[in-house]
């Protein structure tokens, strides 16, 4: 493991970056343990999707998924990202704590709000409501991405 993590870490992570189901209003992101599930492979700390995702023996039903399978990106904003806008609400939860968070859509006659709450191992909290103007699905997902990271990043200390 150390040509990725270098010798001195006492433990490392792996992200399992999810596959997408594509949408033609949103992506619905699948997690790797559904795909498991739906093969009758096994998910282990050194699984890879495609042997997971292509089992011996296909299913009789249809895949959980249509894509290629992951994509690398920064799996716990794009994921929460996508569910504050399909739901108006996402947790990111990470090794130092939670961030909670919850959408008031803007539209062309009021601003919206992200109220975001973290919640530290530690015992430290914090929260904020930056307001939201309305633009493109693409830009408002852009802003919403930039505070979730910059929560996430406060929490666990970057």
């Amino acid at each position: 493991m150390t040509s990725v993590v270098p010798v001195g870490f006492d433990a490392y992570a792996r992200v399992l970056h999810p596959a997408e189901e594509p949408g033609w209003v949103s992506d619905r992101l699948v997690r790797w343990a559904q795909v498991a599930a739906w093969s009758g492979m096994s998910l282990r700390r050194d699984a890879q999707f495609h042997p997971i995702a292509l089992p011996p023996a296909r299913p009789d039903r249809e895949a959980p998924w249509s894509s290629q399978g992951p994509r690398e990106g920064s799996l716990w904003v794009d994921e929460a990202t996508a569910r504050l806008l399909s739901d108006g609400k996402a947790i990111v939860s990470t090794s130092r704590g939670t961030v909670h968070a919850r959408l008031k859509r803007p539209s062309r006659l009021r601003r919206g709000t992200l109220q975001i709450r973290t919640q530290g191992d530690n015992g430290v909290s914090g929260s904020s409501g930056p307001p939201l103007s309305y633009r493109g699905e693409e830009e408002l997902r852009d802003e919403i991405s930039f505070y979730l990271t910059f929560h996430v990043i406060g929490l666990v200390g970057g």
